[in-house]
C-alpha cells in the first residue's frame, strides 16, 4: 500500500512526505517507485516531480 502525503519535499537523496495524521516520514530516494508514484498521482491530477 502506498503512503499518501498531503506535502513532500527532497532533500539530497531523501523524500520527505507528511501524511495527513501530520506524521512526518522519509525515505530514501533510492527505494522509491518513481514511475508508480507519478502514474498515482497523474490518475489523480496531482504534480508529481522527483530527481
Amino acid at each position: 500500500m502506498c503512503p499518501k502525503a498531503v506535502a513532500y519535499w527532497y532533500e539530497g537523496d531523501t523524500l520527505h512526505y507528511v501524511k495527513p495524521d501530520h506524521k512526518l516520514e522519509k525515505a530514501a530516494l533510492a527505494i522509491v517507485d518513481k514511475e508508480s508514484s507519478e502514474r498515482f498521482n497523474r490518475e489523480r491530477g496531482l504534480s508529481f516531480k522527483l530527481p
